[in-house]
């Protein structure tokens, strides 16, 4: 991470929120806490507590280091229907952790297009075996 800039909180929470396409209102409510301070969060005119940082990594299934711009990888935000797939991955870990952190690194569009491709993958497999 040496020639990455560090992110601040701000950027990252407000990109997080917008990810799940979340309205700070829906977000506040489900923190419980108001608009504004959501606001003030994303603007960076306020900073969280080390408690409620613990809230908001747990709401959106990320590291507080990722929150706070010290780890450029986020975790993994795991649907049901991924389960199984990530159990497989556990024979390989140390190639599924290098995925992660290569997938982190792209744009949304190029996580999409990485998506339909191994989807794709996925499909020329199961045509070969059937």
């Amino acid at each position: 991470m040496e020639n990455e800039e560090k992110k601040e909180f701000k950027d990252v929470f407000k990109k997080l929120r917008e990810s799940k396409h979340i309205s700070q209102a829906k977000l506040a409510e489900d923190l419980n806490m108001s608009a504004g301070i959501i606001g003030m969060y994303e603007t960076g005119k306020r900073k969280p507590s080390y408690e409620t940082l613990e809230q908001i990594a747990d709401y959106f299934n990320v590291e507080i280091d990722y929150l706070t711009g010290r780890e450029s990888v986020k975790i993994a935000i795991i649907n049901e229907d991924m389960v199984p797939s990530i159990v497989a991955l556990q024979d390989n870990v140390e190639n599924a952790n290098a995925l992660i952190k290569a997938f982190a690194q792209l744009t949304d569009k190029e996580q999409t297009l990485v998506i339909h491709f191994a989807e794709g993958l996925v499909q020329l497999h199961n045509t070969k075996e059937g």
